[in-house]
C-alpha cells in the first residue's frame, strides 16, 4: 500500500514537471510571450502535449515506454527553468499552499468519474495498443466522442503505473487553473481583476471539489473561463493586441478539448468588433 502511494506521488510530480517543461517549450518555440504566470505555463503544457500525442499516434502506438521517454523530455526541459519556476511560485502568498493542498486531498476518491470506464478508458487503450485507425468509429460508438483530453491522457500511460494514474491527471489541470487565478489575484492591482479572480477560485472550490466530478467536460470549461477573463482584461487594460492573441489561442484550445466550445464564437466576434 505504501509503495503504491509512493508511486502515485512520484507519478504526479513527474507529470507536473513534464507538463511545465512542455509549457515553457511551447511558449518559447511558438508564442514567445512574456508569461510569468506558472499556472498559464502549465495549461499551455497540456495544450502542447495534445499535439505531441496526435503526432506520435499517427506514426506508432503510445506505448508506456515511448510515453515515458516523451514525458522525460518535458521533465528535463523544466529543469532548465527551475530558477524561474521557484521565483514565480514565491510571489504567491505562503498561506495559499495549505489551501491548495487541502482542496487537492479532498478531491481524491476511490470512485472514478462516470464516463471513465464507458468510453475514456477504451479510447486510451486504443491509443496505447494501435496506431491511428481511420474509420474506427464504425466499430464502436464509444470512439465517437472527440475530446482532446482523451488524447492527452494517452500520453500518460507509463511503465509500472499503466492507466491507473490517469484519473488523477485532472487534479493537475485543476491545480494549474487555480494557480493561474491566484497569481492574477495577488499580483494584479486592479480591483475588477482581483474580484473576478477571487470569485472564480471560490466558485471552483465549491463546485468542483470531488475527483469523480472531473470528466472530460471540466477542462474546456476552465479554458473558456480564462478566455472570458482575457476579454475582461482587454476592457480594463490597454493591451488589446496581446490579449487578442491570447483570446484566439484559448478559444482554439477550448475547441480542441471539446468541439462544443464553438458556442462562444459570438462572444469572440463581439470582442473583435
Amino acid at each position: 500500500m505504501i509503495l503504491q502511494i509512493l508511486f502515485f506521488v512520484l507519478f504526479l510530480f513527474f507529470s507536473a514537471t513534464s507538463i511545465l517543461g512542455y509549457g515553457f517549450l511551447f511558449n518559447n518555440l511558438f508564442l514567445n510571450y512574456k508569461i510569468k504566470n506558472i499556472g498559464e505555463i502549465g495549461l499551455l503544457g497540456f495544450f502542447f502535449i495534445f499535439f505531441i500525442s496526435i503526432l506520435i499516434h499517427f506514426i506508432t502506438t503510445l506505448s508506456p515506454l515511448i510515453n515515458f521517454l516523451l514525458l522525460l523530455v518535458g521533465a528535463i526541459a523544466s529543469y532548465f527553468y527551475y530558477v524561474r519556476i521557484i521565483t514565480e511560485v514565491r510571489k504567491l502568498k505562503y498561506y495559499t499552499y495549505p489551501i491548495l493542498l487541502i482542496c487537492i486531498l479532498s478531491s481524491v476518491t476511490l470512485n472514478t468519474y462516470a464516463d471513465y470506464e464507458w468510453y475514456h478508458l477504451p479510447y486510451v487503450n486504443y491509443l496505447t495498443n494501435f496506431k491511428i485507425i481511420f474509420g474506427l468509429v464504425n466499430a464502436s460508438n464509444n470512439y465517437t466522442y472527440g475530446h482532446g483530453w482523451l488524447d492527452i491522457l494517452g500520453l500518460f500511460v507509463l511503465p509500472l503505473i499503466g492507466s491507473k494514474g490517469l484519473t488523477a491527471l485532472p487534479i493537475l489541470f485543476y491545480f494549474f487553473f487555480i494557480i493561474y487565478f491566484l497569481y492574477e489575484y495577488f499580483l494584479s492591482k486592479n480591483f475588477s481583476i482581483k474580484f473576478f479572480s477571487a470569485s472564480i477560485v471560490f466558485f471552483t472550490f465549491i463546485t468542483f471539489n470531488r475527483l469523480k466530478d472531473f470528466g472530460a467536460d471540466i477542462q474546456p470549461t476552465f479554458i473558456l473561463i480564462i478566455l472570458i477573463f482575457y476579454i475582461l482584461k482587454s476592457l480594463i487594460i490597454d493591451e488589446k493586441y496581446s490579449f487578442f492573441h491570447k483570446i484566439i489561442l484559448f478559444f482554439f484550445y477550448a475547441c480542441v478539448l471539446r468541439i462544443g466550445s464553438v458556442i462562444v464564437i459570438p462572444l469572440v466576434i463581439f470582442f473583435l468588433i
